[in-house]
């Protein structure tokens, strides 16, 4: 009996002890779940986001370049990934306009969601925030490395 005792209050005792086993999470910081991106995620982007919001207004087209930054179909991936921002702020925290792989140190994805007084307003500007959808294909493409639609590769060459 004392033995039976002493096996359950050792297999309790050692229960107790197994530490604090994997993290799930880092608490305070959501860890997205990655969205199966499309193929042609970059011309999704190009048509729902930048020709609506971005060039309706008049802001980031050839005409105007505000930033430096032209988002007209055929320029707007060569004028995003891997291009360091103008924005003095932003490039002294390392941001690049898109860091493939990286939306948390992608300036797009900041200018989009809350860039912070330092960093300028939130785009598109003037106009309401981009819907949760809209964001999450432009984190999703970025977590995917930003890959280059069809479209895109053959401007380049």
């Amino acid at each position: 009996m004392c033995t039976a005792v002493g096996l359950v209050l050792g297999l309790a005792a050692l229960s107790g002890c197994a530490g604090d086993g994997p993290s799930v999470g880092t608490p305070g910081l959501p860890t997205p779940t990655p969205t199966p991106v499309p193929s042609n995620a970059f011309e999704q982007i190009q048509r729902e986001v930048f020709d609506v919001h971005c060039l309706s207004a008049g802001c980031h087209d050839v005409a105007s370049q505000e930033a430096g930054l032209v988002l007209d179909a055929g320029v707007s991936y060569e004028d995003l990934v891997d291009v360091a921002p103008t924005n003095a702020v932003a490039g002294a925290q390392g941001l690049l306009r898109v860091t493939p792989g990286d939306p948390e140190q992608s300036y797009l994805l900041v200018k989009l969601v809350n860039p912070g007084p330092a960093l300028g307003s939130r785009m598109p500007l003037g106009q309401p925030p981009l819907t949760a959808d809209e964001i999450d294909l432009v984190r999703s493409w970025i977590l995917d490395g930003a890959p280059a639609s069809s479209a895109a590769l053959a401007a380049e060459h």
